[in-house]
């Protein structure tokens, strides 16, 4: 040891890692380290320092976020793993009340008042908490819905909730695809505007053609490229829980590698709904969905919304659900709960830590989720048979599954 790196002095040195959070920055030298038993190379989210470069000879407080994979619940050893334990204070965000007045609160006291919690670190609208509050945009495919060059495709997206949307295409066909905004059952938008942002890869998909379904539209210069964003209003405040924002049509350029077409916040704007007041409330989009080719796409429903099952209560902790089918053969299907809406990532490990595939993260809103894995790692390379570990991590906590890979 040197300081707070490892120095591995000539080629021939080793050093054997077994149950050990690592930042490779931090090894140095010719030799090589032997990641054995539950290794992961993952920032431990230590409360007060950016990094293990940091630790363990500097002051500063050393205990972790409850997201943390030093944790014995979050980890394969089952103990806690070179951390001081949980000792994170939960960050405050936006936290919309039932009379439209918004407070900043963390998750607890939100959901303690009978509120909607928009997420960490979110400011409360200036105007308060509007019509709007709780919607996000969503990416859906309708399937065997064709493509023709001049066609308008406005009122053909074929889908009755939030759970009942197709998120994940294949193949070399050109797909049309809606933007659609969704709101939660128990609501009543008055939706009179809309603004985000698109994002895609050029070299791995061309996006077509599309369309407003709007009345009116204020696109930048540089719209429908990627990184542009646009802006569309109507006349009449559309009151529905699912309205159709926007459609394109797009092919995926190497069929069977994955891309995906990605909502994004409007670079100038952001991304928000508006409703018919003057000066209009602008409520944040609490979610921007994906739509993935070749690849799961991002869940992105929201709280009652989810598994078409309108007025289905909301989860009441977080849950990582058993992988189904397990053992695995081609895809799984991995569900899981927010009980409020929250930061998270999702991903499959291998047994010595390491990440094999990140399947979703993001912000997500409160209610039931579920992705597809197509079996492929994050470089798109089929994974071999074996036991792997899903792992769930949230602002508030972390939840493990083992699932068994056979050929």
């Amino acid at each position: 040891m040197i300081g707070d790196a490892i120095y591995l002095d000539g080629a021939a040195t080793q050093v054997t890692l077994t149950c050990t959070v690592v930042d490779t920055s931090e090894i140095e030298g010719a030799g090589s380290p032997i990641y054995g038993v539950e290794v992961v190379v993952d920032d431990p989210l230590f409360c007060s320092q950016p990094s293990c470069g940091a630790a363990p000879t500097s002051d500063g407080d050393f205990t972790v976020s409850a997201a943390s994979v030093c944790l014995p619940q979050a980890n394969g050893c089952g103990q806690q793993i070179g951390a001081l334990g949980e000792g994170c204070q939960p960050v405050p965000g936006a936290c919309c009340l039932g009379d439209d007045t918004c407070i900043t609160a963390v998750i607890d006291a939100c959901s303690a008042e009978g509120g909607q919690f928009l997420g960490e670190e979110v400011e409360c609208p200036p105007n308060g908490c509007g019509a709007n509050s709780g919607g996000v945009l969503l990416v859906h495919a309708t399937p065997g819905l064709q493509y023709s060059l001049g066609g308008e495709y406005c009122g053909d997206a074929v889908i009755t909730s939030c759970g009942g949307g197709v998120y994940e295409v294949a193949g070399a066909d050109t797909v049309v695809f809606h933007v659609v905004a969704a709101f939660p059952n128990d609501g009543a938008p008055g939706l009179s505007g809309v603004s985000f942002g698109i994002d895609y890869d050029p070299s791995a998909f061309s996006l077509i053609d599309g369309g407003s379904c709007a009345d009116f539209e204020l696109a930048q210069t540089a719209w429908p490229d990627s990184g542009s964003g646009t802006a569309v209003t109507w006349s009449v405040p559309r009151t529905t829980t699912l309205t159709e924002v926007y459609w394109f049509a797009g092919v995926n350029l190497n069929p069977g590698s994955p891309t995906r077409f990605a909502l994004i916040e409007h670079p100038e704007v952001g991304a928000f709904f508006a409703d018919n007041q003057i000066p209009a409330n602008l409520d944040p989009v609490v979610c921007l969905g994906t739509l993935g080719f070749d690849q799961p796409g991002a869940w992105c429903c929201v709280t009652v919304g989810v598994d078409d099952s309108a007025g289905a209560p909301l989860p009441t902790a977080v849950a990582l659900h058993a992988v189904t089918p397990n053992p695995v053969r081609d895809r799984a299907v991995i569900a899981f709960d927010l009980p409020a809406p929250s930061r998270f990532e999702l991903g499959i490990y291998g047994v010595d830590g390491r990440r094999v595939r990140l399947l979703d993260a993001g912000a997500r809103p409160a209610g039931s989720h579920r992705v597809t894995w197509d079996r492929r790692g994050d470089h798109d390379t089929a994974v071999p048979a074996g036991v792997y570990w899903v792992r769930l991590t949230t602002d508030a906590r972390t939840e493990v599954q083992k699932l068994l890979i056979v050929r």
